[in-house]
């Protein structure tokens, strides 16, 4: 995710559109240190990858 601005730009839109809604979001695909700051970044605060498995 972190490596393409078009899907940040599309995770921050979904995030934003789901506070709005009073959703709650899971950021799944964290695969690198890259996304899960990226996610971080957008305040996301529950994530779910490859990267967290081993956390």
């Amino acid at each position: 995710m972190a490596a393409d601005e078009r899907k940040v730009a599309l995770v921050g839109g979904a995030m934003n559109m789901a506070r709005r809604m009073s959703l709650g979001v899971v950021v799944a695909g964290i695969e690198s240190e890259a996304d899960y700051k990226a996610a971080k970044a957008l305040g996301a605060a529950h994530l779910q990858g490859c990267f967290l498995a081993g956390r």
